[in-house]
């Protein structure tokens, strides 16, 4: 074949009446404008030749377009899914009933986009303040605002209300490794602290996590926040070594009775490795725990490589702007709490695909995580990953034989591309509500 005599110039010859080796003059031409027409423009009123499909794409939110395509290349979409239309953001979609096309189902008003989370206009946001409707909070991964609904039983199949978060029924009784769990004091609310002393510290050791390699973290910053939103910041403070050659840091003189949040910020441990910014929500410094004028709290902070192997490494198409919430749940038994099997955790703000729930394998050594998992094993530790960072609210429910017993929930906030650290608090160590 000569040079520049592709298949569209032996197209243009057959379809002039010329003709080609082997083929009838015109009959042939149905044969190669079948498969060249890969990519030609079609619409509602002119469909593509079999094996390929019309795609429809808006490019404004008034205007449409659309190729052939063969079915299995093409864009695809699940039927009436919301989403957003690609490279742009000023216009909302909906999947067609073909699977392959879409239209536009709003468009969205100054200052709004589109949220690829819900695929509806959203406001920006800095802050859930800037947020209009009721109930909304700020994405601080995407600047969007977006629902923040409070749990509704219609709205959690499967599961049951544990304040605003939807959790899962478990499956089975409640269970620990060292025989019967001591779960009675999950049902008593938590007790009236005293006034005195009225200012204490806030204090302990700073430790990576899971390993408690707690020397390794002299020169990371702890930041103390007002632990209820807007989690105003009030001081922070360097990560010291102390008489052990641990790392410790120390918040003196804190109004009792308060609720605060401490924030390790991003930083390097001593081993050069770097770490992502961990949050300890659900800190109540009430008074009749500030034994000799300080409550000890051990914080934990994350290396960027665990974070990876709890979240990216785990799910494909991990998106960076979400956040993960880690931790344990143990019962009430004192002085060693045992930790809780057959716990299940929910969240009232969901997390966004690829991101789930899922729970650590019975491993006596290494923490693995088992996304087969629908409950703690006796090891007691949950993971949520993927949520969006913005305030939540997190749950836990068991099983005492056949009746359900909800744990608690409590306010936690997710840090874009960070790690939030909840260990099932004690109703004891909480301040009421």
């Amino acid at each position: 074949m000569s040079a520049g005599r592709g298949p569209r110039a032996w197209r243009g010859l057959a379809l002039l009446g010329l003709a080609l080796p082997g083929l009838g003059a015109l009959g042939g031409a149905c044969v190669l404008d079948e498969l060249g027409l890969e990519g030609k423009g079609c619409d509602p009123d002119h469909a593509c030749p079999s094996g390929l499909v019309c795609v429809l794409r808006p490019v404004s939110a008034t205007e449409r377009a659309g190729t052939c395509q063969p079915a299995q290349a093409a864009f695809a979409c699940q039927p009436d899914a919301a989403l957003c239309p690609e490279g742009g953001q000023a216009w909302a979609e909906v999947c067609e009933q073909d699977g392959h096309s879409t239209r536009v189902s709003a468009s969205c008003e100054a200052g709004a986009s589109c949220n690829p989370d819900t695929g509806a206009c959203a406001l920006g946001c800095a802050q859930s303040a800037d947020c209009l409707d009721a109930g909304a909070v700020c994405d601080a991964g995407t600047g969007l605002c977006r629902p923040g609904p409070a749990c509704a039983p219609a709205g959690c199949p499967g599961g049951g209300c544990v304040g605003r978060a939807c959790v899962p029924d478990p499956a089975a009784a409640v269970t620990a490794p060292d025989g019967a769990p001591q779960v009675v004091c999950f049902a008593t609310p938590p007790p009236a602290p005293p006034a005195s002393p009225a200012a204490c510290s806030l204090g302990g050791r700073v430790s990576v996590f899971p390993l408690n390699d707690p020397d390794l973290t002299p020169g990371l910053f702890v930041r103390l926040r007002q632990g209820r939103p807007p989690w105003d910041e009030i001081a922070t403070t360097q990560v010291t070594t102390g008489p052990d050659a641990n790392g410790v840091y120390e918040f003196a003189d804190l109004p009792t009775n308060q609720r605060y949040l401490l924030e390790i910020e991003a930083g390097q441990l001593s081993d050069g490795a770097p770490t992502v910014t961990t949050l300890h929500p659900a800190v109540d410094l009430r008074a009749d725990l500030c034994a000799a004028g300080q409550l000890t709290r051990t914080l934990v902070v994350l290396r960027q490589s665990a974070f990876a192997s709890y979240t990216s490494q785990l799910f494909e198409g991990w998106d960076e702007r979400r956040g993960l919430l880690l931790g344990r749940v143990q019962d009430c038994s004192a002085p060693n709490r045992q930790p809780l099997g057959q716990v299940t955790a929910g969240t009232s703000l969901p997390p966004v695909a690829p991101g789930t729930a899922y729970y650590f394998a019975e491993n006596p050594s290494v923490l693995v995580p088992d996304l087969s998992l629908a409950a703690t094993t006796n090891k007691g530790y949950y993971a949520v990953a993927g949520l969006p960072a913005c305030d939540n609210t997190v749950g836990f429910r068991a099983r005492v034989g056949a009746t359900p017993l909800d744990l608690g929930e409590f306010e936690v906030p997710i840090a874009p591309a960070g790690a939030t650290l909840l260990d099932l608090p004690l109703p004891e160590t909480r301040l009421p509500e």
